[in-house]
């Protein structure tokens, strides 16, 4: 744990790219979470710019971030619009965004594509895709919101799990992969790997405000923190089968470095010393309304509307 914590506080900010679901930029609880102090922010104006925006004027200084809000892990086969927070770009889809990037960088590199830097952006070298270090952060709204729509039951979304990390895995090793790519009028390339990522595994479910308020009752079985016994264990699936996934890739790809971050210890090690940290109610959501852990279905951070009968404005939190 200590190993990532130290390679992430060293690292400069323009080499860093984040290339999958990042809950920072997704979960609902977590925006809450870094007003909290728990997760510290980029700063201001110094956030990840999105590869996949063609804005003329986009500024890379900060790194790039292909991750997509409510993005899963898994391909997305039907999406409904009207699902709270989900998106049909899964990291298959930010795959396909991380490569059509790089070949991005080609174009602005390029003497008969772009001649005397004709066209300028704050983009990094192609040669900084195998300097960079990536961060993969995927697999929890597979989880989350299957269990918070109760699409599936909790017996049910252990099932899946060996599907959510085989996803993971498959996108290491893409990423990992040496792609060859033949420009209009050119011959044929190969475009620079990945070498350096961190993967970092799931928080325990059974400690997530909605979690708690869905799924908590006198029925419910609670461990020494207060969190949900059954909702963590699948958390505990999917890190042993993620950890075990990262070994293998290690020994499959000897040249490329990559770190496994233990966010459930982080996560756990606050519930036993919120103080340290400096949070006063470590399962309630910082920014919501109501409930033993300040979390309402109809009334998510960030919107407004009415409980029990009077008007709740949280979009200015």
């Amino acid at each position: 744990m200590q190993e990532w914590r130290q390679i992430m506080h060293k690292r400069d900010p323009p080499l860093g790219i984040v290339l999958a679901n990042i809950a920072l930029l997704q979960l609902p609880l977590v925006p809450a979470v870094e007003r909290c102090g728990l997760v510290p922010p980029f700063g201001v104006r110094r956030r990840p710019t999105y590869a996949v925006l063609r804005g003329t004027a986009g500024d890379f200084t900060y790194s790039t971030n292909f991750a997509a809000s409510g993005g899963p892990a898994r391909p997305v086969k039907v999406w409904n619009s009207d699902d709270k927070f989900t998106t049909p770009f899964s990291l298959e889809v930010q795959q396909q965004w991380f490569q059509r990037y790089k070949i991005r960088l080609w174009f602005y590199e390029s003497p008969v594509y772009n001649p005397n830097g004709r066209l300028v952006q704050s983009l990094p070298k192609l040669a900084n895709i195998s300097a960079s270090l990536y961060t993969v952060w995927a697999g929890y709204q597979d989880y989350f919101f299957s269990l918070y729509d109760k699409k599936i039951t909790v017996g049910q979304t252990l099932k899946i799990v060996p599907d959510v990390v085989k996803a993971i895995e498959e996108h290491i090793e893409k990423m990992l992969a040496v792609v060859e790519y033949t420009p209009p009028g050119f011959p044929s390339m190969l475009m620079p790997p990945a070498k350096e990522i961190l993967i970092q595994n799931q928080l325990p479910l059974g400690c997530v405000p909605a979690m708690l308020t869905l799924y908590g009752g006198s029925k419910a079985k609670y461990d020494e923190y207060g969190c949900l016994s059954s909702l963590n264990k699948i958390s505990e699936a999917h890190n042993t089968l993620l950890g075990l996934k990262v070994e293998e890739l290690r020994k499959k790809y000897p040249d490329a470095k990559l770190y496994y971050g233990d966010v459930y210890a982080v996560y756990t090690d606050i519930l036993k010393e919120p103080a340290k940290y400096n949070v006063t109610a470590p399962l309630k959501a910082c920014c919501g309304v109501g409930g033993d852990y300040n979390f309402n279905k109809d009334v998510w951070c960030g919107q407004s509307g009415t409980v029990e009968g009077k008007f709740v404005n949280l979009s200015t939190f």
